[in-house]
């Protein structure tokens, strides 16, 4: 007899608290109830943080109560998501979708996104899948965002997933709400990232003329882009204003300019540019950079253009023995005999 006294007594105990556990809860509950009006209610529970099952059941209950006040499902989808628990707090958002979407579509999208990023970070399953339904559902967002934190918000979010495109749509928006040239500037990189070369060059060019304390750096940009894209004689003049602006480096910019414009079969430019290296440089280098003005034209068969260059600058440097005869050879390519014999004999006045 004695041990099945004890087995009654232990169900009894057991009863007893859950009993006592029930009747606190409905307690708390109806003080709750009675003392706090419903804003206070959800700013308590809001900030409840210790015990996410607790509030969860205390959100369940309350919402009973208020079932015209859809801020508890809001609040109640942000403790399941806390939670993990994807399912129940999917059920929720379609019973807002379905009851409250005209109305409060911003905050619905916004708590399904949070749900899918939820999904997405918590397991690699379909995760494809959870990457198209963040885009679907940001993009949706965007078109029903009215304020610049939304098109932040859409911005920040979509450059975290590489949704290029959408945050090109946001950034855009930005540009027209204040602080122009960081929004410009930002809109540049991102099309870039897009492969939207064109678009990038436009916002390049914008902010060449309103942020002209930056100019060399934008310049550059400008003439990288142009280089990258292929683009060699835009890309020459971008080089030919860097020379003009940034005149400690402008040899530098002359002879990117020249090799640029060599590439893109430039021949005549080419050369011009090397010929304005070598009114800037001292007598040392005046020589080098004729001579490459000259083989510019001569690696485009330019002979005629060759033999102008020669009359134009070419007497200065037929003293030296290398310089003169590569003129020499120029100008017979091109027929120009007389000015061959011109150079061998200020030759030959030197040996």
């Amino acid at each position: 007899m004695k041990p099945n006294a004890d087995k009654n007594s232990v169900k009894q105990q057991k009863l007893f608290e859950w009993y006592e556990i029930a009747g606190f809860f409905v307690i708390v509950m109806a003080v709750l109830l009675l003392l706090f009006p419903e804003d206070k209610i959800l700013q308590l529970l809001k900030k409840e943080t210790s015990n996410n099952t607790l509030t969860i059941q205390y959100i369940e209950n309350i919402r009973k109560f208020y079932k015209a006040d859809y801020r508890f499902l809001f609040l109640l989808v942000e403790k399941y998501l806390q939670s993990g628990e994807i399912e129940k707090a999917r059920k929720v958002i379609d019973d807002l979708k379905e009851n409250y979407f005209d109305t409060e579509t911003k905050k619905i999208l916004l708590l399904e996104y949070n749900l899918e990023k939820t999904k997405y970070f918590s397991s690699r399953k379909d995760r494809d899948k959870t990457r198209k339904n963040l885009k679907k559902i940001l993009y949706t967002f965007y078109k029903n965002a009215e304020k610049k934190e939304d098109y932040r918000f859409v911005y920040k979010e979509a450059l975290s997933f590489s949704f290029f495109d959408i945050a090109m749509k946001a950034v855009e928006r930005l540009i027209e709400s204040g602080n122009k040239i960081f929004w410009l500037n930002q809109a540049a990189s991102i099309a870039l990232q897009n492969s939207d070369f064109n678009k990038s060059e436009e916002f390049y060019k914008e902010l060449l003329k309103i942020d002209p304390k930056n100019r060399k750096k934008y310049l550059k940009r400008l003439a990288s882009l142009m280089v990258q894209t292929s683009k060699h004689k835009r890309a020459t003049e971008y080089y030919e204003k860097l020379a003009a602006l940034d005149r400690e480096k402008s040899l530098l910019w002359y002879e990117k300019g020249a090799l640029t414009a060599l590439a893109g079969g430039l021949y005549g430019k080419a050369s011009k540019l090397y010929i304005e290296a070598m009114k800037q440089s001292k007598k040392g280098a005046r020589k080098i950079y004729f001579l490459k003005a000259l083989n510019s034209l001569l690696s485009g068969n330019r002979t005629k253009m060759a033999a102008n260059l020669i009359k134009r600058y070419g007497m200065e440097f037929a003293n030296d023995k290398e310089t003169a005869k590569s003129m020499i050879k120029a100008a017979l390519g091109a027929g120009e005999t007389k000015l061959a014999r011109k150079i061998s004999v200020k030759l030959m006045e030197k040996y």
